[in-house]
Parts: C-alpha cells; structure tokens; sequence
C-alpha cells in the first residue's frame, strides 16, 4: 500500500453514516448498494459503516467484493462492514490473491461456488484490508492535524524576523520557480534575471537519498515544502558571485529535483519504486500544481544576505552549527576585493 492515496484524506474525517439491514433478501440488499452508490456520488464521505449482521454469508459476500473493489480503487469511500461471521482471525490462503485480480462479477462467481468457511475467511481477509488502510487514513489525519495547530505558531514567529530583515512574501508556480533555477537559455541571454542556486556561503549537497525520496513524495502528496528564499538585484561581486537573483535557502530541495529529474533514484508511487523517467506526467502534473511561498529581499551586498541566512536558519533550526559557520567564514576569510556598480 502506497501514501501516496492519503493525500486526498488529509482532512478531519466526517462522522461515518451508518447503514442498517432489516431483513435478508435479495431487495435489502439491492437497497443498501443503492444507499451506498449514493454516497459514492455525493462524494463527502470517507467511510460508510453497513450493519449486514441479518445477512446470510452468500449475500455478505456481494458487499465483501465491493468493499473490495471500493478499496483498491483509492476511492473515497471505504465500506465498514459489520457482522459476526467477520469477527475473529482470517486464515489467508494463496487463492485469496488469485480472486482479487478478477473482476468483480467473476470474483463473486468463482466465490459463490466455494464452501462457506472459504468465503469467511476471505471477508475477514478484504475486511482486514479495508481497516487497515482505514487506520492509515487515521494517522495522516493526526499529522496533518497536528501541522495546522502548529502552523498559527510558527507564523506568529516568523512575522518576528520578517519586518527587521526586508522580506516580501509571494506565491508562485512552483514550476517558475524551476525554470529560473535550471533554464540554460536564461543564463546566456539574460544572466541578470536567472537564479545563482548555489551561492558560495552555502552548505555542500547533503541530503541522504532518504531524505531526497520524503521531498519528492511530499510533492507528490501535495504536502507543505517550505518557503524559498530569494534575493534580486544584488549589485555586490564581493565574492564573484554574479548579479541578479541569488537563491539563499532553498538549494537541497531544488537540487534533490533536479536528481531526481536525472534518475538518480526511484520513489514510491502508486505501490512501485519507479524513476522520474517512468512517472513523468503524474511528477509533472504535482509540479504544476504546487504553489510554493517565495520569500524575497532586495540586499545590496552579501554580507546582508550571509546575516539574514544566518538569521533565518539559527531561529528555525534547520542547519548544523558548522553550516553557519561555513557562511559567516565565507565573508571573512574570502573578502578580498569589493567591485560595487
């Protein structure tokens, strides 16, 4: 099972409506699917409780293969059974697997014909399915939850540094963002207006392939990636570092696309570990449709730049002390010679 479904869950889950047979025929059971089509539709809900405990095993089964069907889909509707034949351990058996790759109406044909044990421990076996992701559900909620309780506090504290330190905030295409950072055509034609992504005072690349793969699969996820920093108009050469648009946060992240652009290595996605180059249009597609905040500044010279990196990153605890280090060397060890248009 990949993480990849949560992300349309990420979301308090609503109260789940529950449905409850009266009788067991072939008419209460057409109604309860007709119930449940209805909700399918609405498309609000994320979980349907059926109390079948009045059905008979034959007819627990239908409802077992849609629940089954609902589930591998990654739709937003997981059904809920309940009856007493689906409590206890299920016994897994080899075919049960055979089954799930028929289609539906096949599936049901082929467990009609098999004894009434067989077909409970295949229900148990869907059910413990559908629960299971129904807990992951759970859990992504409690961490989304938990982001936005911390989201109102880190704002508050951003706000305390970002007056004093010239930032605007925009938000932008992520796929901007990227054009800028790695076009070879703005670099020869307009150097002034592309994106310097590794200024001197910054770390080396770092990132473990882990923690490259967890970026990628936040894009994918549609998940907070965090703001970028960028300064324009720098007019300083101090350290030869160019004019133009210096990025002075932000360089792992880009650069962990970029390798994964290259194939360098593979993510989840979909239950599959697959490179860029055989999942281009669904990584296009989040691309595309990701926003990303742009933190901007206008410095004059680097040292103004080194001092707000350093500000920035001491105050949210993002880089090593040695990293910060590295930056506020940069400037005393390598500052020779100052060229100022």
């Amino acid at each position: 099972m990949t993480n990849h479904f949560l992300s349309k869950f990420v979301h308090e889950l609503q109260e789940a409506p529950m449905i409850v047979s009266t009788m067991n025929n072939k008419n209460e059971l057409l109604r309860i699917q007709s119930e449940i089509a209805v909700l399918k539709k609405s498309d609000v809900t994320n979980v349907v409780k059926v109390d079948v405990q009045r059905f008979s095993v034959s007819k627990l089964i239908v409802l077992v293969e849609d629940a089954r069907m609902y589930a591998d889909r990654y739709n937003t509707l997981f059904i809920e059974l309940i009856h007493p034949k689906l409590k206890g351990e299920y016994v897994f058996q080899p075919s049960f697997k055979d089954v799930t790759d028929l289609g539906s109406s096949d599936a049901f044909e082929y467990l009609s014909k098999q004894d009434e044990d067989y077909q409970i421990h295949y229900s148990r076996w869907i059910q413990s399915i559908v629960l299971g992701k129904l807990s992951a559900i759970e859990e992504e909620n409690k961490r989304y939850q938990s982001f936005l309780s911390d989201k109102g506090e880190v704002e508050q504290r951003a706000k305390r540094w970002v007056e004093p330190y010239k930032l605007h905030s925009s938000q932008r295409d992520f796929s901007w963002l990227l054009e800028k950072a790695f076009s070879p055509s703005d670099r020869i034609l307009d150097p002034a207006l592309a994106l310097n992504v590794s200024p001197s005072f910054q770390r080396n690349l770092v990132w473990s392939v882990e923690k490259k793969q967890d970026f990628i699969d936040s894009i994918l996820r549609s998940l907070p990636i965090g703001a970028f920093y960028i300064n324009e108009n720098l007019n300083d050469l101090t350290l030869g570092e160019g004019f133009g648009m210096i990025l002075w946060d932000g360089k792992q992240r880009l650069h962990a696309i970029m390798s994964f652009y290259m194939d360098e290595f593979q993510v989840e996605y979909q239950g599959q570990m697959l490179y860029y180059s055989q999942m281009q249009n669904a990584f296009n597609g989040a691309i595309r449709s990701t926003l990303v905040t742009i933190m901007t500044s206008k410095y004059d010279t680097l040292e103004e730049i080194v001092e707000a990196y350093v500000m920035v990153n001491s105050k949210q605890v993002k880089h090593t002390d040695e990293d910060l280090q590295k930056a506020i060397q940069t400037l005393s060890e390598e500052k020779k010679k100052i060229y100022t248009f």
